[in-house]
Formats: structure tokens, sequence, C-alpha cells
């Protein structure tokens, strides 16, 4: 009797292992032969991406390690005029912005409710000068706005954004700024 049993059992390990090795030995056929031609294509896809690496530039000091140039965190502001219609904030977006970027009330304007020749809304305004590459405080500033915004006027998205950037910054403004090179209002490199 216990020998019939430990040859049952023999067997139904031994069944168990063929088993898994079949299926182990279809799965690679499967992977081998089947699907090689589409897996092919996929690494080559990947292996064929090209991606643009935007550099970072360093920091400069003097021989007594003072900074020279340096990069700083900045945030341009950035507005969807057709989120800002739906909406209905207008005026609330315009009058706020004015007063933490200092721009005019009617430029602003031109901006929130900016359209497309056929009519339709532009996804993302960018507003140049003042609200380009502001600085940290001024971002806090917009983001207050953006949360006093959305509680007054029980809305999720007032149509404001800040877009994540670097900024140059120049301790000694002006000095060696020919010998450093510095960045235009566009964000050029200049020598």
């Amino acid at each position: 009797m216990v020998n019939k049993q430990i040859k049952w059992r023999t067997l139904l390990v031994g069944a168990g292992f063929t088993l898994f090795f079949i299926a182990l030995i279809f799965r690679v056929y499967w992977v081998q032969v089947v699907m090689a031609d589409d897996l092919m294509n996929r690494a080559a896809q990947m292996w064929e991406t090209d991606r643009i690496l935007e550099p970072k530039r360093g920091t400069i000091f003097d021989r007594n390690g003072n900074i020279l140039a340096e990069n700083a965190q900045a945030y341009t502001v950035a507005v969807n005029p057709g989120i800002i219609h739906a909406n209905g904030l207008e005026q609330a977006v315009v009058k706020g912005l004015s007063e933490i970027l200092n721009k005019p009330e009617k430029e602003l304007y031109e901006l929130v409710t900016k359209r497309k020749k056929d009519g339709s809304f532009y996804l993302q305004v960018e507003i140049r000068n003042e609200g380009w590459k502001i600085d940290v405080g001024k971002a806090n500033e917009v983001k207050r706005l953006i949360e006093k915004i959305e509680k007054e006027h029980d809305v999720r998205n007032a149509g404001i954004f800040l877009i994540e950037e670097q900024k140059r910054y120049y301790p000694y403004n002006t000095l060696a700024s020919h010998v450093l090179g510095y960045l235009n209002k566009e964000g050029e490199a200049v020598l």
C-alpha cells in the first residue's frame, strides 16, 4: 500500500514537472518565434527614438569662490482663455494678474480672451515680459491668486498656470558680462 502511494506521488510530481517544462518550452517558442517580429519592431523604436536633452548651465565662480552667474528657479505665467471664458473669470483673472505682474489690464484682457482665426480659444497663452520667468515670490503670489479665484468662484480650475523654468542670475549685474556671456529677454545666449 505504501509503495503504491509513493509510486502515485512520484508519478504525480513527475507529471507536474513535465507539464511545467512543456509550458516553459511553449512560452519560449511563443516569444522567440511567434512574437519575434513585434518585439523587434518595438525594440527598434526604443533604440532609434531621438530625444533632445536640454543642457543645464553651470554656476560660474571667480577665483575667490564668489558666484558670478548661476541658475535660479523661475516661472512663466500662462493662461487658458477657454477655461477662463467657460467659468466667466475674465475680470477676476485680469484684475488679479494686473496687480501682481504690474501689466496693464487692457493688455491682459486681450491675452485672456485671445482666440484663433477659426474663433476657438487658444489652449495656452504665455504672459510675456511681466509674467515671463518670474521669481519664486511672485509665483507664490500667483498661486495664492489661483486659490482665491477658485474658492470665490467655486471652480476647480481658474485657467492660470505656472510653467517651471530656469533663469540665469548674475549677482553683480553687468560685471564681466562680456566675458561670461548673458541671456537676452528671449532666453538666447549672447556673447
